[in-house]
């Protein structure tokens, strides 16, 4: 119904006038050192919160800029869904979800690197779903079987997505969290998206045109996905990562445009999300122009791609 959209659309015009601009984001990849990029932006009421607990766990500059970008991301994120009501609920839930995915994955991938489950706790960033507790748990199981049912437990999969990805690795030794054994982490890592995907698809069930966009949206994405992981397989990390950022960037622009058009339904809080995302991008290339040296012109083709 439209009146489970009023409220939370009203709320995501308001606070669409807090995005970053194009202006801002140039001084920032120009303020010449971390240090100087971090305290414009901390002068900046929306990003104070982020940057202060991000502090409390990076050792440095660059890495308290890196985190205050997830935990301003998660804070945006996170307070979408309670802003809607009913099937509308539903559906931004599904816009969401994703950011849960990302931060399952991190956990996992460092586990398996190594990390321990303190070390992997100094810097955890919460989800939507899933808060530093939550994610601190999974951190502390001894395989991915454990994992996976802690997920279920907090009701991100149901039994069938659960039971695929426990059977996946069911009665073999690398399944485990430990960085031994012939683990092929790329085979989980796609089979845990995929389950991801459904589970989104079943908050967005339905006939109407709002639920038929997150789908798309939602197709969209594991599309995305799947291409990073393509060119991580075939170039590196380099490469996916160059591929994540453009595909992003694009991915805004299109969403952006439509919500310009359509202001009702759903698609307010697609273009939010996708916005989102998008500066969180921008972001990470101005960490990268200040503290990992890339060159103006680099810099530049990505603060300024889809503006305009």
């Amino acid at each position: 119904m439209s009146g489970d959209y009023d409220y939370g659309n009203a709320r995501i015009a308001a606070r669409r006038g807090r995005l970053l601009t194009s202006e801002t984001l140039d001084r920032l990849a120009e303020s010449g050192s971390a240090a100087a990029a971090a305290a414009q932006l901390e002068r900046i009421p929306a990003w104070e919160r982020a940057l202060d607990t991000a502090r409390q766990s990076a050792g440095d500059a660059a890495g308290s800029l890196a985190l205050a970008i997830e935990h301003h991301r998660a804070a945006e994120l996170g307070a979408l869904p309670r802003w809607y009501h009913g099937t509308a609920r539903r559906l931004v839930e599904a816009l969401v979800l994703g950011l849960d995915l990302e931060r399952v994955a991190a956990v996992l991938r460092r586990r398996r690197a190594g990390q321990s489950p303190e070390e992997v706790n100094a810097t955890i960033v919460s989800g939507v779903f899933l808060d530093g507790m939550a994610l601190a748990e999974l951190a502390r199981q001894p395989s991915l079987a454990a994992a996976v049912g802690v997920l279920r437990g907090h009701g991100l999969l149901d039994w069938p997505e659960a039971h695929e990805l426990i059977r996946l690795e069911a009665g073999q030794e690398h399944d485990s969290l430990s960085p031994v054994g012939p683990f092929e982490p790329a085979r989980f890592e796609a089979a845990l998206s995929a389950a991801w995907t459904r589970a989104r698809e079943r908050r967005a069930v339905g006939s109407g045109d709002d639920a038929r966009m997150v789908r798309r949206v939602i197709a969209a994405e594991a599309a995305e996905r799947e291409a990073v992981r393509r060119e991580l397989a075939d170039a590196g990390a380099a490469g996916a990562a160059l591929v994540e950022r453009s595909l992003a960037l694009a991915r805004d622009a299109g969403l952006a445009g439509r919500a310009r058009r359509d202001p009702a339904g759903v698609m307010p809080a697609a273009a939010y999300v996708a916005a989102i995302a998008a500066q969180a991008v921008r972001l990470r290339v101005v960490v990268n122009r200040v503290a990992a040296g890339w060159s103006r012109p680099v810099a530049a083709g990505y603060l300024n791609a889809g503006v305009g």
